[in-house]
């Protein structure tokens, strides 16, 4: 169960919220103020192997604020500003709430003034929010979007972005239009659509509260709060997925299915994928119709059939699937489920290659020489 978080007055004026900058400013003068204060956490094992890279930000002198699970496995760390290339060590943990999936970390000699800390009571949805982190160790990445979903699972509160943010990305500030971070970045999917999970930042003020001595990265307690962190983390955002499904979202609704198909924090299980796919489809979403494509053609859930598999490509490439367009050039050379063609394949190639697919490229060079199509 999520624990109840009390915070008085004087505990939001700590963190800054009293004082905060007043007014909307523009995306460019947010992005001037907030970007220094947002660090690259690269977190290591005990032989200095890179396990994970994640996002964090100053919220104290010498105090930066993350996911817990972005911890996990790990023996020590550093961080970089977003604007320097000096490495800061992490002396250790000083505050964590497994709970909801936060950490403070305490940092050497950075340089960088804290973030401020505005009042996640007062998100609603359609607010414009502003996401800065460092997705696939892009440093300093500064997107926007607006709030599309306050959801509550248990006790727990979450808002739902459409502010693009992929791996690497937990951890790292979502902003409003004041500058003030109003929730942190807690999970995504890659392939998910507009979907992202973000944890209000009235449980930071709380965390903020309980700040103790530095405890080591690799402490028994510490990785093993981390682990519980990042199967609860992942829980929640399952659970999000599917109430958003229930909802009749059609991206979620793929997300779903991605997930039995990978068999992430669930049995894998095919049948329910199709399931989910086939409910998104209904609504005319072009990834669903390509998965029920894909596992139609390799007989995952449901009897290999070619000409089921041409038939939903080839509504996914009418709408613009290039993993469908390249899928159908595929049957059509080789013959399954439709005639063979080569000169049909080829003109699904080359659509699939205006559109950056590696392979259609290839078998289309691969046609040419051979001269066929």
């Amino acid at each position: 169960m999520i624990r109840n978080f009390r915070v008085s007055l004087a505990a939001f004026c700590l963190v800054g919220i009293c004082s905060g900058v007043t007014g909307a400013d523009t995306p460019r003068e947010i992005a001037k103020r907030v970007s220094p204060s947002v660090v690259l956490l690269v977190m290591e094992d005990a032989s200095g192997q890179l396990i994970a890279t994640a996002s964090g930000f100053v919220v104290r002198k010498g105090i930066v604020a993350t996911n817990m699970h972005a911890i996990q496995g790990a023996s020590r760390a550093h961080a970089k500003l977003s604007n320097k290339e000096t490495k800061h060590d992490i002396r250790g943990v000083v505050a964590f709430d497994p709970d909801h999936d936060l950490v403070l970390l305490a940092i050497d000699s950075v340089k960088a003034a804290p973030l401020p800390i505005g009042d996640s009571n007062k998100v609603a949805v359609g607010d414009t929010v502003y996401a800065v982190g460092n997705p696939h160790g892009l440093v300093g990445t500064f997107s926007s979007g607006m709030v599309s979903a306050v959801r509550k699972i248990d006790e727990d509160l979450l808002f739902q972005i459409t502010a693009p943010i992929s791996y690497g990305s937990s951890g790292g500030p979502v902003v409003d239009s004041k500058g003030e971070v109003v929730g942190i970045v807690v999970s995504t999917v890659e392939g998910g659509q507009n979907l992202n999970f973000v944890i209000p930042a009235s449980y930071l003020i709380s965390l903020l509260s309980s700040q103790g001595p530095a405890q080591p990265l690799d402490s028994s307690e510490i990785q093993k709060n981390a682990s519980d962190a990042a199967s609860d983390s992942w829980n929640k955002f399952v659970e999000n997925k599917r109430k958003a499904a229930e909802q009749g979202n059609a991206d979620a609704m793929v997300d779903l299915g991605m997930i039995y198909v990978r068999g992430q924090g669930v049995p894998q299980d095919y049948q329910e994928a199709a399931n989910w796919f086939r409910k998104a489809a209904k609504k005319g979403n072009a990834v669903a119709m390509a998965m029920l494509g894909a596992m139609h053609s390799d007989g995952q859930g449901m009897p290999q059939d070619y000409r089921k598999a041409a038939g939903w490509y080839r509504k996914a490439a009418e709408k613009g699937s290039a993993f469908a367009m390249a899928s159908l050039g595929s049957l059509y050379s080789l013959g399954h489920g439709v005639s063979q063609d080569y000169r049909e394949a080829v003109k699904w190639y080359h659509q699939a290659a205006e559109k950056g697919v590696a392979h259609a490229m290839f078998m289309l060079g691969i046609a040419y020489h051979n001269g066929e199509g």
